[in-house]
């Protein structure tokens, strides 16, 4: 019986840990879930937040479960022993991408026993990254966040979100160059600010990623005192997308969630050396401002369902062969 499956579930990141998390809460009558993380880690907050209990002193050796599933992650490697461990002790091992880049990178040559993907484009990623074992899975945080919007009152309003990335901190781990795209989080926020007008907004609230920090916007924005901005870092993603006009960031995943909210979602990325990794329209992903018109932005109607990949409860049955 599915419902008798013990499955361990080690994360550390924010997305991997929605995307988790989301799959988890959908089905979480039909296993029984651990959840193991770092104390104070962005998947513990997150866990905390959806009042999911976690483990955060869990050892490997410990470990006592018929499948692990895990997050991956380019900056931390806390799934690394598990893995390990599962795939000596012949546990079936499961990771979860939640984008579309560093896919080499997360892994560092240590694979599961099967990956699962959330979307084509994705897939068609790690088929030319030649992942092994793939899985097209059904996102769950995707239904869960168009159920979420049908159910919200949210008013948009005549404002601008900004997803924040520490740009520098990302090109140090990967290149150990952090001016290797040839910009920073610094040099993105003004760039964009001093292109304001081309929005046609009223105000800028600047969300931040888990791994950022306020300092270094109110640093920015002081030099900007004619606009007005809020920085948020505790309000549910869902309540700033639903209530922003426009929607600006670099790769990250809430960009796609945007666009499918039926946003302006706009990928901006001010180098040749950086792709943008999203699935959203090409005249949405820009270079610069140039020739810049918010009339040539393409976007979807509000709450379009997507339909992907396999239920919980097939992956169960496939990954119990």
């Amino acid at each position: 019986m599915t419902s008798h499956k013990k499955i361990a579930v080690v994360v550390h990141d924010a997305g991997a840990s929605q995307i988790l998390f989301s799959l988890i809460q959908a089905n979480f009558d039909k296993a029984s879930w651990h959840i193991i993380t770092t104390k104070n880690s962005p998947a513990h907050k997150i866990a905390l937040q959806r009042g999911l209990k976690v483990d955060t002193s869990y050892e490997e050796k410990e470990l006592s479960a018929d499948f692990l599933f895990y997050g991956t992650s380019w900056q931390n490697q806390l799934q690394t022993k598990f893995v390990d461990y599962a795939n000596d002790k012949n546990i079936t091992s499961v990771a979860f991408l939640e984008n579309w880049e560093n896919y080499k990178e997360r892994f560092n040559n240590q694979f599961p026993r099967f990956i699962c993907v959330h979307d084509d484009l994705a897939y068609e990623i790690a088929l030319k990254e030649s992942l092994p074992n793939l899985i097209k899975m059904k996102n769950y945080l995707t239904v869960e966040i168009l159920n979420k919007a049908k159910d919200k009152s949210i008013i948009e309003q005549d404002s601008l979100l900004i997803l924040s990335e520490p740009t520098k901190n990302v090109a140090k781990k990967l290149y150990d160059n952090e001016n290797y795209w040839g910009f920073t989080e610094k040099d993105y926020l003004k760039t964009i600010l001093e292109n304001f007008n081309l929005f046609n907004c009223n105000y800028i609230t600047i969300r931040l990623h888990p791994s950022d920090t306020p300092d270094i916007y109110h640093e920015i924005m002081k030099n900007h005192i004619s606009i007005d901005y809020h920085i948020e870092k505790k309000s549910e993603l869902i309540d700033d997308l639903l209530k922003s006009k426009i929607v600006i960031g670099i790769n990250t995943v809430a960009l796609h969630y945007a666009y499918l909210l039926g946003k302006i979602s706009i990928s901006y990325i001010p180098s040749q050396n950086r792709p943008c990794n999203l699935p959203i329209p090409l005249q949405n992903q820009i270079k610069s401002f140039e020739q810049f018109k918010i009339e040539n932005f393409k976007h979807t109607d509000r709450s379009k369902e997507i339909d992907f990949g396999i239920d919980f409860q097939t992956l169960l049955k496939r990954i119990s062969r």
